[in-house]
Order: structure tokens, then C-alpha cells, then sequence
């Protein structure tokens, strides 16, 4: 699995909290459980989505924040979003993800604090204190829970799993010789992480390599090439395909990883568990828009069982 080919790779970890009066919370079914969060950032907007599960259509007074809120319905869920329009703080972010090897793993709300967790290269922890001394000014109640050596990306979803259930799927694209450069350049082998959700048809990514690569000027950015730690914004038709499809559908997913080899790009991700069909169904609508791809699942598995 590609989880554990990049498990330490990045070696530091950060969560923060910063607690909330979010209206959510007055209704008892949100109370204490935990809300699926994401952050979205591209052109300028930072936004927040919320994705609620279990939603009583019968609560009129819930039925009313959700309105009010512009909620959207997308599955079984509906999610609603804020951004830095209604709180500029939310700003921020932007900063924190523009940090080449910051990779964000998961956003959840839960009794009344926003949690968010991730992980970066030793390289940028004066980037990372920036950040987290511009937040601590910005954010009322702002905390840093955990700061230092990262415990790993299996580690760190086996805990979150512990209160929220997950799911790790594994799928597989067959990339047919005439779309192989829209991939690879020259074809060359890569892994990547997901840096966060964009919204601006650009692909944010650090990519691990075995050690140093010779790429062309303006491909990849360094990060820590002793490490094989590199950074690249990547756009093509493929990339604005699969961004929009999985923006418009809109449900939670945290990390993830790609790798491309030999015409296959497999993809791996984690998502929460009511959300699993949608994602698959989104996987097989996107690849009917590529002639010549093909697309094989190779695990759908609960985290606890990876």
C-alpha cells in the first residue's frame, strides 16, 4: 500500500485546535459527535465545508439552518461552507498551505473546536512557526495541541478512525500511450501527496522520490532533495476533470496518495464510511470521459483492517 511507502516521510506533525460557538452545535445530534471538515483554497478563497450526516428532515428549526446556512444536498449528506468572505481570519490557511511540504490531513469539528491535523518537513518548521504565531494572534481560544515528531499517516488515521470510522480504497487507472504525457512528462515514476483541496484546476502535491532526480528547470520545487522530498503545482485537462468532478460532488475525504508507473496511476485515498459508493461512483464517471482509460478497484477496506 502507498500509505506505508510514505508513512514517516514527512517528519514532523501539528494539531490545532481553536474553539468555536458554531450554530451547529445547539442541536444535540451534533453535539459531541464529530463533523467530517475540509479545506478548500484557490483564487484568492479560503472555504470551509461541513458535511452533515443523519440529518432529521422532520427538525424544522435544523431545517432552518440549514437554509439559512445555503446548505447543499449531496448524497446522503448536506454540507454547508464559510469562508474568509464571512471571517477573514480564515485567511490564513492560504499561508499555511502555500508551505511546499505542509500536507493537511484531516479538519473535523467536534464539541464545539475545530481540530485540524498535519504534517511537514523539518525543513519549514520556521514557516510553520510563523504560521502558528500569526494564528495564536488571529483566532480567539487558539491552541497547539501537538507539535514535533510525526507518529506517521497510519498512526494518525487510526486515531481519528477511533472516533469518526474510515475507509482506505485503493483504485487503479490504466493510462493508454497517448495520454502518458499528460501524466509523466518522459514518463517518469512518481509518488505524491495531496496537499489540500483547490479550487483554482491546479493539482498541489509533494512528491517522494528515493533520493535526488534530475527533472527539467520549473517541473519540481525542492524540498529536501537528500530526502527525495519535492513540491509541484500541475495542471491539465485530466487534473480540471477529476478536481471538478470530486469538488462538485462534495463529500469528506482526507489524505490522498497517487503514484504513476509503467501506464497506471493508482490512487489511494480515506474517506468516512457512508461516503464510500459515492466516491467509487465518482471514480467511474470520471474515467468515462477519458477513451482508451480503464479503471480497476483494488480494495475497498475499513481502516482498522489496512
Amino acid at each position: 500500500m502507498l500509505i506505508d511507502n510514505i508513512d514517516d516521510s514527512l517528519d514532523m506533525e501539528c494539531t490545532i485546535n481553536v474553539k468555536t460557538e458554531m450554530r451547529i452545535f445547539q442541536f444535540k445530534a451534533f453535539e459531541k459527535s464529530p463533523i467530517p471538515a475540509s479545506l478548500a483554497i484557490g483564487n484568492g478563497l479560503v472555504e470551509e465545508l461541513f458535511y452533515l450526516s443523519d440529518v432529521n428532515d422532520e427538525d424544522r428549526e435544523l431545517q432552518m439552518f440549514l437554509r439559512e446556512s445555503k446548505a447543499v444536498r449531496s448524497g446522503d449528506l448536506w454540507v454547508f461552507r464559510m469562508s474568509n468572505e464571512d471571517y477573514e481570519s480564515l485567511k490564513l490557511f492560504a499561508e499555511l498551505a502555500a508551505i511546499p511540504s505542509v500536507v493537511i490531513n484531516y479538519k473535523i469539528l467536534m464539541s464545539r473546536t475545530h481540530i485540524i491535523n498535519f504534517r511537514f518537513d523539518s525543513s519549514d518548521l520556521v514557516n510553520v512557526t510563523g504560521f502558528l504565531a500569526k494564528a495564536t494572534d488571529s483566532f480567539k481560544n487558539f491552541e497547539i495541541v501537538y507539535l514535533g515528531k510525526s507518529s506517521g499517516v497510519r498512526s494518525i488515521f487510526s486515531e481519528l478512525n477511533k472516533i469518526l470510522p474510515l475507509y482506505y480504497l485503493s483504485v487503479r487507472f490504466h493510462v493508454p500511450d497517448s495520454d502518458i504525457e499528460l501524466v509523466s512528462r518522459a514518463s517518469i515514476k512518481w509518488t505524491r501527496e495531496q496537499k489540500y483541496k483547490s479550487t483554482d484546476n491546479c493539482y498541489y502535491a509533494v512528491y517522494y522520490f528515493d533520493g535526488p532526480v534530475q527533472e527539467p528547470p520549473g517541473i519540481l520545487s525542492e524540498i529536501d532533495a537528500r530526502k527525495g522530498l519535492y513540491f509541484r503545482k500541475s495542471s491539465s485537462q485530466i487534473i480540471k476533470e477529476y478536481l471538478h468532478d470530486f469538488l462538485a460532488e462534495s463529500y469528506p475525504s482526507f489524505m490522498e496518495i497517487q503514484s504513476f508507473s509503467d501506464h497506471h496511476i493508482t490512487i489511494e485515498t480515506v474517506v468516512t464510511r457512508g461516503v464510500v459508493k459515492q466516491h467509487l461512483l465518482t471514480m467511474k464517471n470520471l474515467i468515462e470521459k477519458f477513451p482508451g482509460w480503464t479503471l480497476e478497484i483494488d480494495s475497498v477496506v475499513p481502516f482498522e483492517k489496512i
